[in-house]
Formats: structure tokens, C-alpha cells, sequence
């Protein structure tokens, strides 16, 4: 088809060069083969410099896009316990793309993003979203930016607003007083 495209191959010394084993990975939504030169790379707000490989391609990415919003307003209308209620109410609006598995938070940030249901013991996943993405183009030999934005999510400009209607919501369902506890930790 034309594309240009980079892979990454290794030699082991010793050993004939028609014996060099291409380097692949699988995206963990289509389940497709991928070279790592066509994983989306990810970074987050605290070290935004630090770009990490996510196991999924770029087509996967915004075929996921038009979920995540949806997810994560569930896990607040319908959270599984106070601590995690609790939490996602301090973190705020997510309009950016996060997955603990497609995009791991590192260990040395877990736990601003984790939590303990105090009836279960379970730890609770919550959601920590990036703050770059991008992809390597083989024929620019270059990054490509990729906007972070989920689908159905306010733009930066109408976020506050919707934020602040949204927690007026989950006051008149849990009362004003309940939910203000929960956000200032109290």
C-alpha cells in the first residue's frame, strides 16, 4: 500500500544475519501483530518528559476513545465504595484517556491512583490520565502528536462548568453535605 514502515530487529552476535528475529508486540484491544515502532506512547502530568510504550496501536486507540467518558462518569454515579468515591472526587474530572492496563501507571506514582474497598480489602484501580500521547511515523521519521481528549468529554474550556454541574447532581442524590465531606477529605 505504499506505507512506510520501521521494525525493530535483533541479532544475536554469533549468529547469521538471516536468522535476526523481528521484534513484536500485540495490541491488547484488536489483538493484532504490531511493530513497536506503531505503539502509542503515553506520558503522564507528574513526569511529562518520561514517555512509556502502550501495547496499542493507534486504530485500537480511537476506536476505545468513544468509551472511556462513559466509564468513568459510571464509576461516580455508581461507585463500588466511599474510599474510591472519595478519591475520584478529590482527582476530579477526567476528560483524558486512562487505562490501567494500556497505560500502567509506574509504582512510583500507584499510589495517588489506588485505593482499598474497606468491606472487601480489594484495591481499586482509579483512573490517572495522561497527558501526551503520540505515535512514531516511519516516513517523516518524527512523532505524531495525538490528542488525549475522550469523545462525549467538555473541551478544557467548558470543564469547569460541567464539573461543577456534575458534583450539584451528585449532591442532590447524596446530599450536599455527604459529597462536600468526601471532597474536602473531612
Amino acid at each position: 500500500d505504499g506505507e512506510t514502515k520501521d521494525f525493530i530487529v535483533r541479532v544475536k552476535s554469533g549468529v547469521p544475519a538471516s536468522d535476526a528475529e523481528v521484534i513484536m508486540g500485540s495490541c491488547q484491544i484488536m489483538f493484532e501483530d504490531l511493530s513497536p515502532c506503531d505503539c502509542v506512547e503515553y506520558s503522564f502530568q507528574e513526569a511529562p518528559d518520561t514517555w512509556r510504550m502502550s501495547q496499542l496501536g493507534q486504530d485500537a486507540l480511537e476506536t476505545y476513545r468513544g468509551m472511556k467518558f462513559d466509564n468513568w462518569k459510571q464509576m461516580l454515579v455508581g461507585p463500588t465504595c466511599e474510599a474510591q468515591f472519595r478519591r475520584m472526587l478529590q482527582i476530579g474530572m477526567i476528560s483524558q484517556f486512562y487505562d490501567p492496563q494500556l497505560f500502567p501507571t509506574p509504582d512510583d506514582m500507584k499510589s495517588r491512583y489506588q485505593v482499598t474497598d474497606e468491606k472487601t480489602g480489594k484495591l481499586i484501580q482509579l483512573p490517572h490520565p495522561v497527558s501526551g500521547l503520540r505515535v512514531w511515523n516511519a516516513a517523516t521519521q518524527s512523532y505524531k502528536d495525538i490528542d488525549t481528549q475522550l469523545t462525549g468529554a467538555p473541551t478544557p474550556q467548558e470543564a469547569g462548568k460541567w464539573w461543577a454541574d456534575f458534583v450539584e447532581e451528585l449532591k442532590g442524590k447524596h446530599g450536599a453535605e455527604y459529597i462536600d465531606s468526601l471532597i474536602t477529605g473531612k
